[in-house]
This record gives structure tokens, C-alpha cells and sequence, in this order.
């Protein structure tokens, strides 16, 4: 898993495999969802990331694994940690 983070556009993406995206879909305000042609989460687009609270970023529902959530929260901790 990769995660890179756009400081002009405040918007992070998380790369969990390397795959073409054949379909997008806003699961919830600001989070979009990549799927390959299998219908995998290939990656994730968070926008606002620093408008979120560390409460809001905890609680959006990833359908990730829970070492997955747990980086991404780490990541986020650090992001807030370096504003």
C-alpha cells in the first residue's frame, strides 16, 4: 500500500495494488473508491484531507483490512502532526 498526498489540491490517494481502474465510485463525501475490472478497491481519493478531524478520518468506513486502517491512520496522525 502506497499513500500520496497532493498539498495544492488537500487530497490524498491510497494505492492499495497496482491495477487499471475500470470504475470510480463516491462512497461518501469526498471518498471515491477505484475498482479494477474485478470489482478490487485498487485505490481510494480522500479529499479535504485536512479539513477532517482525526475522529472523522478514524470513522470513514474503508472496506480495507485492518493493518490497512491502521497505517492510513498513522499517516494521518503525522499529517496533522507536520501542519
Amino acid at each position: 500500500m502506497k499513500i500520496d498526498y497532493d498539498q495544492a489540491a488537500n487530497a490524498a490517494y491510497i494505492r492499495r495494488f497496482e491495477g487499471k481502474v475500470i470504475d470510480s465510485e463516491e462512497v461518501a463525501p469526498g471518498i471515491v473508491y477505484d475498482y479494477d475490472e474485478t470489482d478490487r478497491i485498487v485505490g481510494i481519493e480522500i479529499l479535504g484531507v485536512k479539513q477532517r478531524t482525526a475522529e472523522q478520518f478514524k470513522n470513514i468506513d474503508f472496506l480495507l483490512e485492518e493493518s490497512e486502517k491502521q497505517e492510513i491512520r498513522q499517516w494521518f496522525g503525522k499529517l496533522i502532526l507536520n501542519c
